[in-house]
């Protein structure tokens, strides 16, 4: 189980975004809820509700297929969010909390990993080209990364649009 100050710095992470906290949160509700019970309960298109997953898994915080529900570590956090004595948050993963989250990293997010490293900057294509993975998981397979914190963004680690001032 990913420890209290990490659990506490993957909240601060995801406590700015509304759609990961809705899904999140909801999850607490219902037992292994559908796609569909979560855009019901959120108010959430599918699209967001499959990324707010996709990062929590990454951070993990839950698990499944289909259907999902809370990790321990997810259950622990929701239990630490409940208590006034909650511990600091951590500076950055520990370790063993780094083994732990890697461990139920999907393969092809070692694919990405690796691409990622060996060069600067990445277009999307390039990624899916190097890669061999469709758009559409890879699309999944980064914000499973940014859920373990492996990566800042998606569209940060692929180059991809920038905001504009």
């Amino acid at each position: 189980m990913i420890c209290d100050p990490c659990l506490m710095l993957i909240y601060k992470t995801f406590k700015s975004k509304e759609k990961v906290q809705k899904v999140y949160f909801a999850l607490q509700v219902e037992d292994f809820p559908t796609l569909s019970a979560l855009q019901e309960a959120t108010g959430l298109v599918r699209h967001d509700v499959r990324g707010a997953l996709n990062f929590l898994q990454g951070a993990g915080l839950v698990w499944g297929d289909g259907c999902h529900g809370l990790s321990d570590s997810g259950l622990r956090l929701l239990a630490l969010l409940r208590d006034s004595d909650q511990p600091e948050p951590a500076e950055a993963l520990c370790d063993d909390c780094l083994l732990e989250i890697g461990e139920f990293l999907p393969s092809d997010g070692y694919t990405v990993l690796s691409q990622l490293s060996s060069r600067p900057t990445h277009s999307r294509h390039d990624l899916i080209m190097s890669t061999a993975i469709t758009d559409a998981r890879l699309r999944d397979v980064l914000r499973i990364l940014e859920g373990a914190r492996l990566i800042q963004g998606g569209r940060a680690a692929t180059g991809a649009r920038r905001q504009r001032a």
